[in-house]
C-alpha cells in the first residue's frame, strides 16, 4: 500500500494548484455535463490491464437495470487516481464516487471531498454487520464512516518450508490465537535462517526478506501508533515506541538477518498482504514448497490491513443516484464477488470471503488460507497515513529509517530528530 505513495501529497497538493489554470475550461464542460448529470454518474478508480473494461460492464449492467449511464474513468497509478480527484473537483466536475485504498481515500476526506455516510447508511438501513470491524474502521474518521470496504489486504508470513525443515525449524503457527511464535522466536529463526554457503564470512541466505515499510508500519505488536487517533498528536517519541522501533530496526543494525529473494530461495521469511498470494500462484510449481503463518507476538499479534472500498464525492452533483451505485457497490454480493473475481483481491463480506477461500485452497492444496482470514479479527489500522498528509508522512518516515538502518542514525535520535517535522504536518492538516 505504501508503494508510491511518498510523493503524493506534494503532487496533490501540485495538481490542485494546477488546476486553477483550467477552472474557466472545465466551467464551459461542466455547463453541457450538468444537462446530464441526473442521469449519468462518474466513477473515478485505478484498474490495471483487462480490469478497467470489466468493470466497466460491470457498471453497464447496473445502469442498464436502473436507468442510469455510469462512466468510469480510470487513473493511471494511485498517484494519479488522488491527482485527477482533486483537479476534477476544482473544476467543478467532481466524480461521484471513487475507488482507492484507505490512504487515497483519507487525503480526500482530510482536503474535504469526501461525503460522510452515516446519514445516508441511517437512513437506508444499511446492515453494517457484513463488515469487519477493523476493516470498517480503516475507513472510518471521528466517528464518521466515509467509505464502504469491498476488498481487503491483510499482513501474514509467507515462508519456505523446506528451507524451515533443512534448518530444523518449526513451522510457523497458522492459528492467530496459538501461543508461543514471539519477538524473541521470531529473531531466533531469522537468524537460523540467515547464513553462508559461499564460504566467504558473507550471508548469501536471510531470514526476512520484507518487514513492512522498514518496520514501521509494525509497532502494532506492540499496541503502538506513531499518531494519536484524531491526528493531532505525534507520539513517536514516547518511550514505548522507541523501544519497539529499536527493536524492529535491530533487524537489520544489530542481527543482519534482512535481505534476499523470498521467491528466489534466499530469503526465509517474508510478512505481505493478500495479494501475494497472486505472486506465488504466477509462479506454480516452479516455487519451493512454501506455507502461510502469523505474524510474531510483541505484546499483541496485528496484521495490518489495506482496505479497497468505494467512496462519494462531497461534490457529487447527484448523491442520491451515487448512494444507490454506492450502496449496490459495497453492500451486495452479487457486487462483493464480481469485484473480486476482477480484481483478485479478497472480499470482506462473508459469504464472498468464504468463495474466495475456497478458490485458493484448491489453488493450493494443503497450504493454510484459513490463516489469511483469520487476520480480520486482528486487522490493525495504521493511522499515520489516515489524513492529507500521508504521502509526506511516508517520504518522512522513509528516510527516517533508512538513516537508522544505515547506521547513520540511533532509533532515539533519528525518531526526535523528525518529530518536529511530523507535529508539524499534523498541524497543516487542521489549517
Amino acid at each position: 500500500m505504501a508503494n508510491g505513495a511518498v510523493e503524493l501529497g506534494r503532487r496533490s497538493r501540485a495538481a490542485l494548484a494546477a488546476a486553477g489554470t483550467l477552472f474557466i475550461l472545465a466551467l464551459m464542460v461542466a455547463s453541457a455535463f450538468q444537462a446530464h448529470a441526473q442521469d449519468r454518474l462518474v466513477v473515478l478508480g485505478f484498474f490495471t490491464g483487462p480490469q478497467g473494461e470489466q468493470v466497466q460492464e460491470f457498471l453497464n449492467e447496473y445502469g442498464e437495470a436502473n436507468g442510469v449511464d455510469v462512466e468510469l474513468i480510470l487513473a493511471s497509478s494511485w498517484i494519479d487516481l488522488a491527482d485527477r480527484a482533486v483537479s476534477m473537483s476544482v473544476g467543478g466536475i467532481a466524480p461521484d464516487l471513487i475507488f482507492s485504498d484507505q490512504l487515497r481515500m483519507h487525503q480526500l476526506r482530510g482536503a474535504g471531498m469526501v461525503e460522510p455516510l452515516n446519514p445516508w447508511i441511517e437512513r437506508s438501513g444499511v446492515d453494517m454487520s457484513i463488515f469487519p470491524t477493523p476493516v470498517l474502521r480503516a475507513m472510518s474518521f471521528g466517528g464518521e464512516v466515509y467509505g464502504l470496504p469491498i476488498a481487503a489486504a491483510l499482513f501474514n508470513a509467507y515462508y519456505n518450508a523446506s528451507r524451515f525443515e533443512e534448518r530444523g525449524l518449526d513451522p510457523i503457527p497458522a492459528d492467530w490465537t496459538a501461543p508461543g511464535w514471539d519477538w524473541d522466536e521470531f529473531v531466533t529463526t531469522a537468524q537460523r535462517l540467515t547464513y553462508d554457503t559461499s564460504g566467504d564470512g558473507v550471508p548469501d541466505h536471510f531470514g526476512v526478506q520484507g518487514f513492512g515499510s522498514f518496520g514501521v508500519n509494525m509497532i502494532g505488536m506492540w499496541g503502538l501508533h506513531w499518531v494519536n487517533e484524531d491526528r493531532t498528536r505525534f507520539v513517536g517519541t514516547s518511550p514505548e515506541v522507541v523501544e519497539a522501533m529499536t527493536r524492529i530496526w535491530s533487524l537489520w543494525t544489530e542481527y543482519g538477518v534482512m535481505g534476499g529473494s523470498f521467491t528466489g530461495g534466499t530469503a526465509g521469511m517474508t510478512f505481505s498482504q493478500t495479494q501475494f498470494l497472486a505472486t506465488l500462484a504466477s509462479l506454480g510449481d516452479n516455487l519451493f514448497n512454501w506455507s502461510i503463518g502469523v505474524v510474531p507476538k510483541g505484546t499483541e499479534r496485528p496484521s495490518q490491513v489495506g482496505v479497497l472500498g468505494f467512496y462519494m464525492h462531497s461534490h457529487s452533483r447527484n448523491k442520491e443516484a451515487a448512494w444507490q451505485l454506492l450502496r449496490f457497490l459495497g453492500t451486495t454480493y452479487e457486487a462483493a464477488a464480481r469485484m473480486s473475481q476482477i480484481t483478485e483481491r479478497m472480499p470482506v463480506q462473508p459469504d464472498a470471503v468464504a468463495r474466495w477461500a475456497e478458490s485458493w485452497q484448491a489453488r493450493f492444496p494443503g497450504v493454510p488460507i484459513a490463516s489469511v482470514i483469520q487476520a480480520f479479527d486482528y486487522a490493525w489500522d495504521w493511522w499515520a497515513i489516515n489524513g492529507a498528509s500521508a504521502g509526506e508522512h511516508l517520504q518522512l518516515m522513509t528516510e527516517m529509517s533508512q538513516r537508522v538502518v544505515q547506521g547513520e542514525l540511533a532509533p532515539r535520535q533519528a525518531i526526535e530528530l523528525y518529530a518536529p517535522a511530523f507535529q508539524a504536518l499534523l498541524d497543516s492538516e487542521r489549517r
